[in-house]
């Protein structure tokens, strides 16, 4: 019989203390004392549970009172869960963290570790991410949005000046709005013919509320289908994209970075050198702590962390680079530089490939 989690929970810790009531009511009456009722013991019991597995407090009371009623015991079951609480935290983490963990959920906490003041972005972002161009063909983009799994993307501008090419950063769009556009509902009002002018705002049929109308089912790329003459057509990303994309520098601290990610609720942040020109991306997955531990590569002042996981596929391939600019540029797909603040030749350190 399917009872999730609060029933078990619940049942266990009412028979743990009805029988921690009978143990001690025996121990009472042998010496005179008036014993309580058992039925108080499982309350008791079952908050205690409750509150050392799930970490609620104030919530965990209100269920409880709401369910039995007695609304005279609310102050020991609050004081019940607030000290399950504590002890659980002595111990490990509570249930659903440890569901995050395993199911390598990137969690930021609040407060970020100090060290990440040592960090700099260009230590942990992803270097030479998948951008668009303003104008794409609708069979280019398909087959990236295929082939590729990130959920946001960069909208550049080329701009070619002699040996040297600079993507300049001109916005953002994600990867729900993508496949909304080119679902069957509101393709034939994105799509234009190959040799057309640029749609402008006021000739698009087409707002922010049709793209998020199938919230929060939108389409899936595997469902996408275009036929021939669909995928020669043009997708104009001027109207739909963001036109402000935060944005750093890669000199800028990770506890910075981390700082705007959990005041700004940032899913995508990308990195730009002085001119505009995007060098990488951060995500939520490059800010957590094992992620930021690796890009360290220090024994002596790594501080000690209760567990690990790997890095995530697309970031596993890691060379080294130099602090210039230039040469970032010319790092190969998702590599990773050797922090600026460590000397190639200081002592407890190690080189190794991470991977």
């Amino acid at each position: 019989i399917p009872s999730g989690m609060f029933v078990p929970l619940i049942l266990s810790g009412a028979v743990l203390g009805r029988l921690s009531g009978y143990l001690l009511g025996s121990f009472q009456m042998m010496l005179g004392i008036e014993v309580a009722e058992h039925g108080a013991y499982a309350l008791i019991g079952s908050a205690a549970m409750l509150g050392g597995v799930t970490r609620m407090t104030i919530s965990l009371t209100l269920i409880i009172i709401e369910t039995t009623g007695v609304v005279q015991f609310g102050l020991p079951v609050f004081l019940t869960a607030l000290a399950a609480r504590t002890c659980g935290h002595l111990i490990n983490e509570g249930l659903y963290d440890i569901h995050m963990e395993l199911r390598h959920v990137p969690f930021l906490p609040w407060d970020p570790p100090t060290w990440y003041q040592s960090l700099r972005a260009r230590d942990v972002m992803s270097y030479n991410p998948i951008c668009l161009e303003l104008r794409v063909r609708a069979e280019s983009l398909l087959r990236i949005l295929s082939t590729h799994k990130h959920n946001g993307f960069p909208i550049v501008n080329t701009v070619v000046t002699g040996s040297t090419t600079k993507r300049r950063l001109v916005g953002i769009i994600l990867r729900k709005h993508i496949c909304a556009m080119l679902s069957k509902r509101l393709r034939e009002k994105v799509l234009t013919p190959p040799g057309t002018a640029a749609k402008s705002g006021e000739n698009v049929e087409l707002n922010w509320d049709d793209l998020n109308r199938t919230y929060p089912h939108f389409p899936a790329v595997e469902n996408l289908r275009l036929n021939e003459v669909e995928k020669q057509y043009i997708v104009d990303f001027s109207i739909f994209m963001n036109l402000t994309p935060h944005r750093v520098l890669p000199t800028a601290s990770v506890w910075h970075v981390y700082q705007l990610f959990r005041q700004m609720g940032l899913r995508h942040l990308c990195v730009v050198d002085t001119q505009g020109d995007i060098i990488g991306m951060i995500t939520r997955q490059d800010l957590t702590i094992e992620h930021c531990k690796q890009c360290w590569e220090h024994e002596e002042k790594t501080p000690s962390f209760r567990t690990w996981r790997p890095l995530p596929a697309h970031q596993r391939k890691r060379g080294r680079s130099t602090d210039s600019i230039d040469e970032l540029k010319s790092v190969p797909t998702w590599t990773m530089p050797r922090p600026h603040f460590i000397a190639n030749n200081s002592p407890g350190t190690r080189n190794r490939r991470l991977g």
